[in-house]
C-alpha cells in the first residue's frame, strides 16, 4: 500500500543460509527426521522507486530480468562457494560515498553496517587543501594510490589525508564494535572498493589493536581483494579495470553465471 511521504520497499531476493534440525546443521534436510526445524534466511530489499528503475532499464535494453540481489550477497556467496560453507570473514567495501561492512560467520551473513564516509571525502579534502577542482584532485588521489607521484608530492597528499583517514578509522572501529559483542569475530578482514587501493587504508587496519578494541581472539589478517579472485569471469574486452575497484561488479557477474 502506497503511503504519502513514506518510501515503500519490497523483498527482491531471499536465500536460505542455514537449516537446523533439532539444533544440528544439515546441508540438505530431505530425508532427515526430527522434531524441530529452523532456517536462517537472508533477505534483500529495494525501494519501489529503484525497482521500477531496474525494470525500466532492462526493458529499454530488451533484456530479460532474471533476479535482483545485493552486491554484498553476491560477493559473500562467491567466497562461500570457493572456501566452503563454514567460511567466516568481515567484508569491508570502501566505495565512493560510503563504507559497507558485512559480518559473515560460518557461511551466514549475520549483520551489516554502513558508514556515511567513502573515498570521495579524501578527494574533497585534497581539492580543498590544494585549492583545485574535484576531478583534478581525484586524479592526484589515483596517482597517489598507484605510487605515481613524486616523493615530495606523495608526502604532501599523505599529510593532507591524515585527519580524514583518522575520522574514517574512528567510524570503522565504532561499527565493528557494534557487531554482536557476545560472539568472537572472524580473524579476517576482506577489503575492497576503490578506496582499498589507498596505501593509508590497509595501514589503518594493521595499526589497530583489534583484540583490545573489539571481540577478536587475535589480530585479524587484512586481505585486499582483487578481480583475479574471480577466475570464472573472463574479460574478453580487456576494458574492465583490474584490482579492487570493480570487485562488486565481478561478484554480480559471477552470480549470474552461477544461476545458469
Amino acid at each position: 500500500k502506497n503511503i504519502p511521504g513514506v518510501t515503500n520497499i519490497s523483498i527482491v531476493h531471499t536465500a536460505i543460509q542455514e537449516v537446523l534440525i533439532d539444533g544440528w546443521r544439515v546441508t540438505n534436510p530431505l530425508g532427515f527426521a526430527g522434531k524441530e526445524m529452523a532456517m536462517n534466511v537472508y533477505y534483500s530489499y529495494i525501494s519501489e522507486h529503484n525497482m521500477n528503475m531496474v525494470h525500466t532499464f532492462a526493458k529499454d535494453l530488451n533484456l530479460r530480468l532474471l533476479r535482483v540481489t545485493s552486491r554484498s550477497y553476491a560477493l559473500v556467496a562467491h567466497f562461500i562457494a570457493e572456501q566452503g560453507s563454514d567460511y567466516s570473514a568481515i567484508f569491508a567495501d570502501l566505495s565512493t560515498y560510503r563504507t559497507d561492512l558485512v559480518l559473515v560467520q560460518k557461511g551466514k551473513i549475520l549483520e551489516t553496517k554502513s558508514l556515511a564516509t567513502g573515498s570521495s571525502v579524501f578527494t574533497k579534502k585534497i581539492a580543498s587543501d590544494l585549492q583545485i577542482g574535484f576531478f583534478e584532485a581525484e586524479e592526484i588521489k589515483l596517482k597517489y594510490s598507484r605510487g605515481e607521484l613524486s616523493e615530495r608530492i606523495a608526502g604532501k597528499v599523505k599529510e593532507i589525508m591524515t585527519d580524514t583517514v583518522r575520522m574514517w578509522q574512528n567510524g570503522l572501529m565504532i561499527a565493528v564494535k557494534e557487531f554482536s559483542p557476545t560472539q568472537i569475530l572472524p580473524n579476517v578482514f576482506l577489503l575492497y572498493g576503490g578506496g582499498a587501493a589507498l596505501p593509508d587504508i590497509p595501514k589503518v587496519f594493521k595499526g589497530v589493536d583489534w583484540p583490545k578494541e573489539a571481540n577478536f581472539e587475535r589480530k585479524p589478517e587484512i586481505k585486499i581483494l582483487d578481480t583475479r579472485s574471480f577466475h570464472q569471469v573472463l574479460d574478453a574486452t580487456k576494458l574492465l579495470e583490474k584490482g579492487s575497484k570493480n570487485i562488486s561488479f565481478f561478484a554480480l557477474l559471477w552470480f549470474i553465471l552461477a544461476l545458469e
